[in-house]
C-alpha cells in the first residue's frame, strides 16, 4: 500500500534523528548548551507523531482482514528488527570489554535485559531502566503501537474518532501514573498518545478546507523552535504534553510540501539524511559508547579523567572549548557514515529479504489451497 514519498518529512526525520543523537552524546561543548538540545529528548515524540500520520497515509484504505494485518505486521517488524538487532550483538564486546575493566552498568547489560531486547519487549516495564542500545526502547513501544493500530484498523473501519479515543486513553495513564519521560516501565503509552495524535492528523491532512503553505510551514517551526529554545521542559511538565501538538502542525504543514521551506528540504542533502535517519538514530548510541570507551582507555593511559560525572549523566570534557565542539562534529560526522553504511549494507537488504520471503511465503501457501 506504498505511495508517493512525502519528502519533506523524509528530511524531518533526518533533522530530528541528528538533534536526538546530538542530545545522547553530552560533551561540555557549545551545542549542548543550548536550550533547544538540553530539551532534544522531545524529537522522539515527533517520530511517533509522524509514525502515526504515515500509517494512515499509507494504510488509509484500511486493514480488512487477518491476513492484511498479519502482513502490516510484518512489514513493520522487517522495517524496525533486523537493524535492531545487529546493532544489539554491536554492543556486545562492549559490554565484555566493560566487565573486564570494571566500568559497566550490570543492570543495563544483563543477559535478561539482553533477551528482552531481542524480542523487543524491553519499554513494557520488565526493566527497572533503558538497557543495551538505550534509544531501542522507542521501537519497542512502536511496534506494540502498531499491533494496536492494526487492530483499531480492523475493527473500526471509520473515522477519526477511533484514534481520539485511544490517545486519551493513553494521556490519562501517563498523566496518574508515568510521564512523557518514561522509556521503560508505561513507555508503550507514551508512544501511543502522539501516535494516535499523529493518525488524526491525517484526516487534517486530507481536508480540502483546511489549507497549508510558506506561513503555516514557518509559523509551525517558529513555534517548536521558540518552544524548545525558551523552556527546559521536563517529562511531567504540561509543555511536554503538549509538544505532539506542536509536531502536529509540522507533519501537517511540511505532509503537502507546498511551502518554500518544504521545496527547500526536498533536496538531495535532505532526502538522504531522512533515508538513513532510522540508522541515524539507531546507532548514535554505539558510536558515543565507542567513543567514550577509548577516551576511558586513554585516560587511564595518561592519568586523565575525560569523563565527568554530572549528577547521573556522564560528560565528555577532553579541557578545552575549541576540542569539545570538534568533538561533537566528529561525532556526528562518524554516526552520519556509519549510518549511511549500516542503511546499505544491514537495514535496505534486510528489509528487502524478509518482505521476499513472506511474499513467497503467502504465494507458496495460495497455490497449495487452489491445488
Amino acid at each position: 500500500m506504498s505511495k508517493n514519498r512525502l519528502h519533506g518529512l523524509d528530511a524531518w526525520r533526518g533533522v530530528a534523528a541528528i538533534m536526538v543523537a546530538i542530545y545522547h552524546f553530552n560533551v561540555n561543548s557549545f551545542m549542548h548548551e543550548l536550550t533547544i538540545v538540553k530539551n532534544s529528548w522531545l524529537f522522539v515524540e515527533f517520530f511517533f507523531v509522524l509514525s502515526g500520520f504515515i500509517m494512515m497515509y499509507n494504510y488509509s484504505d484500511g486493514i480488512n482482514n487477518r491476513e492484511q494485518l498479519l502482513s502490516f505486521l510484518f512489514k513493520r517488524f522487517s522495517r524496525i528488527w533486523p537493524l535492531h538487532i545487529f546493532v544489539l550483538f554491536l554492543f556486545v564486546p562492549v559490554a565484555i570489554a566493560g566487565y573486564v575493566i570494571g566500568n559497566i552498568d550490570p543492570s543495563r547489560f544483563s543477559v535478561a535485559s539482553f533477551i528482552s531486547n531481542v524480542f523487543l519487549i524491553q519499554s513494557l516495564g520488565v526493566n527497572d531502566g533503558v538497557t543495551w542500545n538505550s534509544p531501542s526502547w522507542s521501537i519497542s513501544s512502536e511496534f506494540f503501537v502498531y499491533v494496536a493500530f492494526g487492530l483499531i484498523t480492523l475493527t473500526f473501519t471509520k473515522g477519526w474518532c477511533r484514534f481520539i479515543i485511544p490517545s486519551l486513553i493513553c494521556f490519562v495513564i501517563l498523566t496518574n501514573f508515568s510521564n512523557m519521560g518514561d522509556a521503560y516501565k508505561l513507555a508503550f503509552f507514551r508512544c501511543g498518545y502522539s501516535f494516535f495524535i499523529g493518525c488524526v492528523v491525517y484526516y487534517l491532512y486530507k481536508s480540502k478546507s483546511l489549507k497549508s503553505g510558506t506561513w503555516l510551514e514557518i509559523l509551525s517551526v517558529v513555534a517548536v523552535v521558540l518552544t524548545m529554545s525558551l523552556f527546559l521542559i521536563k517529562g511531567n511538565d504540561l509543555i511536554a504534553y503538549c509538544m505532539p501538538f506542536l509536531f502536529c502542525a509540522i507533519v501537517f504543514s511540511f505532509a503537502r510540501g507546498d511551502g518554500v521551506i518544504s521545496k527547500a528540504m526536498g533536496n538531495n542533502l535532505f532526502i538522504k539524511m531522512g533515508e538513513v535517519s532510522y540508522s541515524i538514530y539507531m546507532t548514535h548510541a554505539f558510536v558515543a559508547i565507542c567513543i567514550k570507551s577509548l577516551l576511558l582507555l586513554f585516560g587511564k593511559f595518561i592519568n586523565h579523567n575525560f569523563l565527568v560525572k554530572i549528577g547521573n549523566e556522564t560528560q565528555v570534557n577532553l579541557g578545552g572549548v575549541l576540542a569539545n565542539n570538534l568533538l561533537d562534529i566528529v561525532f556526528l560526522v562518524l554516526v552520519i557514515s556509519f549510518s549511511m553504511l549500516t542503511y546499505r549494507y544491514v537495514e535496505s537488504p534486510c528489509q528487502r529479504i524478509l518482505n521476499a520471503w513472506y511474499k513467497n511465503k503467502k504465494m507458496v501457501e495460495t497455490s497449495n489451497l487452489v491445488m
